[in-house]
């Protein structure tokens, strides 16, 4: 797709993910089932590590030998920027891309500063 799609695809899943305004974890987790964006569990809660199965941007690809889901992270960013209310960080420890069986993500959160 070209230089800059990465960027467009994190920012399409985040602004996405921002506008479905939902209030749980398992109100996502039930979201990106219901709608094929893959099966989202999390894996660890300290630091918060969320596995997707059956992502819909990878699965049943080859080893690309790079990362490619950066809709369904740019999703889970906007999803939870609006569940902790807090500003979210997240990293793809996985991907089926990379030859894994599965995609993964390390998430951080920062608080929210209001500049007057």
């Amino acid at each position: 797709m070209g230089r800059g799609a990465n960027v467009m695809a994190y920012m399409s899943g985040r602004t996405f993910g921002k506008s479905l305004n939902l209030k749980t974890i398992d109100e996502m987790i039930e979201f990106a089932k219901n709608y094929k964006i893959g099966i989202i569990t999390v894996v660890n809660k300290n630091p918060l590590q969320i596995r997707v199965d059956e992502c819909m941007t990878c699965s049943g690809l080859p080893n690309m030998e790079k990362p490619l889901c950066y809709f369904e992270g740019g999703f889970i960013v906007g999803c939870l920027e609006g569940i902790v209310n807090k500003k979210v960080k997240i990293n793809e420890t996985h991907c089926i891309g990379l030859g894994d069986d599965f995609c993964q993500f390390e998430v951080s959160t920062y608080p929210l500063y209001i500049f007057k």
